[in-house]
C-alpha cells in the first residue's frame, strides 16, 4: 500500500518508464467501503453521495495524471504503418523479460524490459518503442487519444442513469384493506390418516407374496399405471407415498432380500441428459430373477420412481401380491 502511495504521488518525469505497482484490492475495498457508509448515513440519497465524492476525486482527476497503455498506442501505430509487432515473453529468476520488436518496412526497433509482473513489463518495453519511433518522426496523421483529451474542455462531471423522483404507482384492481379476508382452511384437505412413529411398520403396510405360479422368465416389468394408483392399490387408500418405499417395504417384508437399483444407460444430449433405471429384484423361493426398466427422465430420482412403479405393478399382476382389505 506505502509502495503505490508512494509512486502515485512522484510526478511523470521522475516515474520514467519505470512500472509502477499495481493498485492494491484492499484500497479498493476500503475505498468501496467508505462510499457506501457515506450512502447510509445520507439517506440513500446519491446525488449528496456523488458530490461528496467528487469533492475528494476532483483534486486526482486531470489529464496531467491521464496513464494510457502504451501496449495500445504502439499497436495502432504499427497498425497505421502496417507494421509487426512481437511481445515474446520469458521468465527467469521469478522475472518476467520481455523483447519487444517492431518490424516494417525501413523500420526494426527492439526494446528489453524486465519485471515482477508480465504486463508491466510488455508495457516498459512497448513504452520504450514508442519514444524511440517518435523521436525518428513517425507518428499517426490523426491525433492520438492523449492529443484529443488533453484538447478538449473539462467539464464538469455529471451523474447519468439516475433519478430519485419519486414515482406514484396506484393498481386498477387495488382491493381496500378493510375487504381483506383470510380464507379459511378446507376440510377436505385434513381427512389424513397419521401413524405414530412407533407403531410397527407392518401394520400399516404388511403385503403378502402368492407363491401361486412360477414367472417364465425374467421380464421388462411396464405398467400402465401411475405411481398413485400403484400406490392406491397396495396401500388401499391415496397416499402419497414413494413408489421405491413401497417397494423396499414389499421385498422386506415378504421377499427377504432388498431390491436393486442401477442406472443402466443415459439418453440425450449433455445439457438435455436424461437416465434410465432399473431395478432387480431376486426372488429365491421360485428361483425367479425380476427385472423392470423405467422411463427416461431428465433426474436420477425420477427414473428412479418409475422402475420402482413398474416392478410394483408386475408384482401385483403376476399374483404376487394381495390387494389389503
Amino acid at each position: 500500500m506505502n509502495k503505490y502511495v508512494d509512486f502515485i504521488r512522484t510526478t511523470a518525469s521522475e516515474k520514467g518508464l519505470v512500472e509502477g505497482p499495481c493498485c492494491p484490492k484492499a484500497l479498493g475495498d476500503l475505498v468501496e467501503s467508505f462510499v457506501g457508509a457515506i450512502f447510509l448515513d445520507m439517506g440513500f440519497d446519491l446525488n449528496r453521495v456523488w458530490k461528496m465524492v467528487l469533492s475528494f476525486m476532483d483534486p486526482v482527476i486531470s489529464f496531467s495524471k491521464l496513464q494510457l497503455n502504451p501496449v495500445r498506442g504502439l499497436q495502432e501505430l504499427c497498425q497505421f504503418y502496417s507494421w509487426k509487432a512481437e511481445f515474446p515473453l520469458s521468465k527467469k529468476d521469478g522475472m518476467f523479460n520481455v523483447e519487444a520488436k517492431v518490424t516494417g518496412a525501413n523500420v526494426c526497433t527492439t526494446a528489453c524490459a524486465a519485471n515482477s509482473n508480465g504486463k508491466g513489463a510488455t508495457r516498459m518495453a512497448a513504452q520504450e518503442i514508442i519514444g524511440t519511433l517518435k523521436a525518428q518522426g513517425y507518428k499517426l496523421k490523426s491525433k492520438s487519444l492523449e492529443e484529443v483529451l488533453k484538447s478538449t474542455r473539462k467539464m464538469k462531471a455529471k451523474l447519468i442513469g439516475y433519478d430519485e423522483a419519486p414515482i406514484h404507482v396506484t393498481a386498477p384492481v387495488a382491493i381496500p384493506l378493510e375487504k381483506l379476508e383470510l380464507q379459511k382452511p378446507s376440510r377436505s384437505r385434513c381427512n389424513l390418516k397419521v401413524h405414530p412413529i412407533i407403531e410397527d411398520p407392518k401394520k400399516i403396510f404388511s403385503p403378502s407374496i402368492r407363491s401361486i405360479r412360477k414367472p417364465q422368465l425374467a421380464v421388462e416389468a411396464w405398467g400402465p399405471q401411475s405411481i398413485a394408483s400403484t400406490e392406491s392399490n397396495l396401500l388401499g387408500g391415496s397416499s402419497k407415498k414413494p413408489a421405491r418405499s413401497c417397494l423396499y417395504e414389499v421385498c422386506t417384508a415378504n421377499i427377504r432380500k432388498p431390491p436393486t437399483f442401477e442406472c443402466c444407460d443415459e439418453t440425450g444430449p449433455s445439457h438435455l441428459r436424461k437416465f434410465i433405471f432399473k431395478v432387480s429384484i431376486d426372488i429365491e423361493e421360485d428361483s425367479a430373477f425380476i427385472v423392470a426398466f423405467g422411463e427416461p427422465h431428465p433426474r436420477k430420482k425420477e427414473a428412479a420412481e418409475h422402475a420402482a412403479e413398474g416392478a410394483i405393478w408386475y408384482l401385483k399382476n403376476a399374483g404376487y401380491l394381495h390387494e389389503l382389505k
